[in-house]
């Protein structure tokens, strides 16, 4: 008899515990399989760190709230992944996804793509705190991209001579990239579109302009987009450029000045016209050794196909910010300096 009820006791604790362990998977499995994340209209976003540990990532989740238990993160990303390291990056929770869906991205990768915008004229420290200011990325030493752009690009950019700076080199665009990637790898796609831009170009340019290189190109092509923000006109600021070569004038481009100076300047005083450097166009001849900003394709499209006429000066237009005024010579450029100061002041007045 004591027998028969210990055995019934045990078939029945037996019984208890294969429900409850049923109950429990059941609910485990409705928890990562079934049951959404988030409440409906929500929206969540979750970093996954290069490197993390699914069981560190399903620790923050829980301290987030987002999972009810760290360990069902877990159990569904092993039991899916189990040879497979989480991919890095930033990813979206909709109030759609159960945990499944959520292991499945971070399995596949598909994270949601971040911007980065290189604005025309920026100089490269400009990108490079843009680049900086990301977190996520991996940060290179500035010598260790220009080795690997002049082992891509010298040849066809220089002719085999060595690029001393990355000024000027990248592509003022926005670019897409997933977290945890290198700046590097930004940085020679940004590259690759600038090159590919300036010998598309470079295939058809106006062989008057009789450049030794695409890299001198793209020098004119950074001085023109910072002298004028009017696009309409950068062929003939180009033009002006290389009609003062062509008679051996001196450039006299502040902004050249301003860029060898290391810092930004609103006015620049008499004295610092005077004041030799390599990028100082009063008192050298010809062109600065490096661009001195990100010049656009519409800079790079016009630096290559200048308009054709005589002009050896300009000056900005009294009544529109950023146009400019052309003259031949400097008696006539002197005379609208003048007239141009009049409007200047009439159209302030208005």
């Amino acid at each position: 008899m004591k027998l028969t009820h210990l055995f019934r006791g045990a078939t029945a604790l037996a019984l208890f515990l294969c429900v409850m362990l049923t109950l429990y998977v059941l609910n485990v499995y409705v928890d990562i399989a079934v049951r959404t994340i988030l409440s409906p209209g929500q929206y969540e976003e979750v970093v996954v760190e290069r490197g993390i540990q699914v069981r560190r990532f399903a620790s923050q989740l829980e301290d987030r709230g987002l999972v009810s238990a760290a360990t069902h993160f877990t159990v569904a990303y092993i039991s899916q992944y189990p040879s497979s390291s989480m991919q890095a990056g930033l990813y979206e929770i909709n109030d759609t996804d159960t945990l499944l869906t959520l292991v499945n991205k971070i399995a596949r990768g598909a994270s949601l793509l971040e911007k980065i915008t290189i604005i025309e004229g920026w100089q490269w420290k400009q990108v490079k705190q843009s680049l900086h200011a990301h977190q996520q990325f991996t940060i290179s030493k500035d010598q260790q991209i220009l080795e690997e752009i002049n082992r891509d690009f010298k040849y066809t950019l220089r002719g085999g001579k060595a690029l001393i700076s990355l000024e000027g080199l990248l592509m003022p665009d926005t670019y897409k990239f997933k977290r945890g990637i290198s700046d590097r790898s930004i940085v020679k796609t940004a590259v690759s579109q600038q090159v590919n831009t300036l010998m598309h170009e470079w295939e058809s340019r106006d062989k008057t302009t009789n450049y030794a290189t695409p890299y001198q190109a793209l020098i004119v092509a950074s001085l023109i987009e910072r002298e004028s923000g009017f696009p309409a006109e950068y062929s003939k600021i180009a033009a002006v450029i290389l009609n003062r070569i062509r008679v051996n004038m001196p450039l006299q481009i502040d902004a050249s000045v301003i860029y060898g100076m290391g810092r930004h300047q609103a006015r620049l005083k008499h004295s610092d016209l005077k004041r030799d450097s390599a990028y100082n166009t009063y008192t050298r001849r010809g062109l600065p050794p490096t661009p001195i900003g990100m010049p656009s394709h519409a800079a790079i499209h016009a630096a290559l196909h200048p308009f054709k006429f005589g002009a050896l000066y300009y000056v900005l237009d009294g009544a529109h910010p950023y146009r400019h005024i052309f003259t031949t010579s400097f008696a006539d450029h002197r005379a609208q300096k003048q007239v141009q100061k009049q409007r200047s002041k009439v159209h302030t007045n208005r």
